[in-house]
């Protein structure tokens, strides 16, 4: 009997983990469902009030599944691009993904712990996601508030809270639906199914950020594959592409014109004819390209993934500062040098930049974003203070595949737009290349493996947003009251006779 009992509490366990999963795979972006997400997560809740597993056992192969689908791209680049095996591939993901499955295991046990509490929960979820962002240099990635890159009018939201804001309100959300079931309080259950409705119309009721000017913008896609890029036997065809594209690009006709990351497979400081083009070019029309760039002191040799602006008799350069741990540097690699070799063919770190940067063109004020730094809404806030109307992130994407990572990626970057109110002209190598306005609009995109140019007039904003002004003031000091909270009804409970 209690075989059976065990065997029928396992079906039910697997299954509300299979629809909790299966909801927030297709709410991801890439998928692109992203309005699911505002009640996957109650079959979740419901296994961890079951207790079926303990609740944390239960957030944390909830995450495991979802993130490992989620980061599934990883083996591309270890693979493909480095030299381990795809069995290794697989495990590393795995591990990474449990890594981050620890911080739904964590919802899951506060959720049991506290009966679903409407407070406690999304702040928990939400300082969660905030710290995953920062802890050991930080992966803000696949956050639920990315889940809505698709609906600009919920990522109003994000102007004042941030995109973890939006994360603690489709958390707060799927607690109402929940607490609507299982208590049959049909008042709960409407309200977090009119939440997001809610959102939605105050979002359409925002107004449209200040304009202090407009600039015509043409971004080049090359459309060069991961693989002939750095085939030895192909680097001069790569350059004769990106080479014609630059100079048929009628440049005279733009204000601005952006080449993706690492755009030429060579150090364009040793190639004069590259550095003259984009000198002669950039006489009529700023230039803003990714480069690899070396500097040499003594015997010590340093290379920089950096942002390149030809504009006028000069140059500017901005060293990419949040460099991709394990994809533009190993950490501690004189210890782990075997494994450096083993995945990434002993290929040499890029060095860390010392400063940001805000690239002055008179009325353009570019903050100018490598790849993976659109992540970190701290770099575009401290630009942003400094006076950027615009921003430009290049990147090459093309390690992502053909996966859904690219769709990840860009969905970051929608986030930045919406959080500190800025156009975004977003310049990859094969896709997706977009602009992005200060609503977290996609504008105008062209697609995975594409190549050509892609042209917009955007809008020079100033101002500040409220996010971009006070940050996540607000969750620190929720957690604080919450924390406070949770520990003084300790206390009374433990003082009581």
């Amino acid at each position: 009997m209690n075989n059976k009992a065990d065997m029928n509490n396992l079906f039910h366990a697997a299954a509300l983990l299979f629809v909790s999963v299966m909801l927030l795979i297709l709410a991801s972006p890439g998928m692109d469902r992203g309005f699911l997400a505002w009640f996957a997560l109650v079959p979740l809740f419901i296994l961890a009030e079951k207790r079926y597993i303990r609740p944390f056992w239960a957030g944390l192969l909830f995450g495991e599944f979802y993130y490992f689908f989620g980061i599934s791209w990883l083996s591309f680049p270890l693979t493909d691009i480095g030299s381990a095996p795809l069995f290794v591939s697989w495990i590393v993901t795995a591990v990474f993904a449990a890594y981050l499955g620890l911080y739904y295991g964590l919802t899951a046990y506060v959720f049991a712990r506290s009966r679903g509490s409407l407070l406690f929960v999304p702040v928990v979820f939400a300082a969660g996601e905030f710290f995953r962002g920062i802890f050991l240099t930080g992966f803000p990635w696949l956050t639920l508030g990315q889940t809505q890159y698709l609906y600009p009018e919920l990522l109003t939201v994000t102007s004042f809270f941030g995109e973890y804001g939006l994360s603690f309100l489709i958390v707060t959300g799927n607690l109402l639906v929940y607490h609507g079931i299982r208590g049959r309080r049909h008042i709960l259950f409407a309200a977090g199914i009119f939440l997001p409705v809610l959102l939605y119309l105050a979002g359409s009721a925002m107004p449209e950020p200040e304009s202090g000017g407009t600039a015509k913008v043409r971004m080049i896609q090359t459309g060069v594959a991961q693989e002939e890029k750095w085939d030895e036997e192909r680097k001069e065809r790569v350059i004769s592409t990106v080479q014609q594209m630059l100079l048929g690009s009628g440049f005279k006709d733009f204000d601005l014109l952006v080449l993706p990351e690492t755009a030429y497979p060579v150090l364009v400081q040793d190639d004069a004819i590259i550095d003259l083009t984009l000198s002669t070019i950039g006489e009529d029309t700023p230039v803003l390209i990714g480069v690899m760039r070396r500097e040499e002191n003594g015997d010590e040799r340093k290379y920089y993934n950096s942002a390149a602006l030809y504009a006028g008799q000069g140059s500017a350069v901005y060293d990419k500062v949040h460099l991709v741990p394990f994809g533009e540097y190993f950490p501690m690699s004189g210890l782990f040098k075997a494994i450096d070799d083993f995945f990434f063919n002993g290929a040499h770190d890029y060095s860390k930049g010392e400063r940001l940067s805000v690239f002055d063109l008179g009325k353009m004020k570019i903050a100018p974003m490598i790849c993976y730094e659109g992540a970190f809404y701290r770099q575009l806030a401290a630009q942003a203070a400094a006076g950027a109307n615009m921003v430009v992130i290049i990147s090459n994407d093309s390690w992502f595949g053909f996966s859904h990572g690219r769709y990840q990626h860009l969905a970051v970057d929608v986030m930045r737009a919406a959080e500190f109110g800025r156009w975004i002209a977003r310049c990859t190598q094969s896709g997706i290349s977009a602009y992005i306005d200060p609503k977290g609009r996609i504008k105008s995109v062209m697609g995975v493996g594409e190549s050509g140019y892609l042209d917009y007039e955007v809008n020079l904003v100033q101002g500040r947003t409220f996010f971009g002004l006070y940050g996540y003031t607000w969750l620190g000091t929720l957690l604080f009251v919450s924390l406070s909270a949770a520990l003084i009804k300790r206390i009374r409970r433990h003082n009581k006779p």
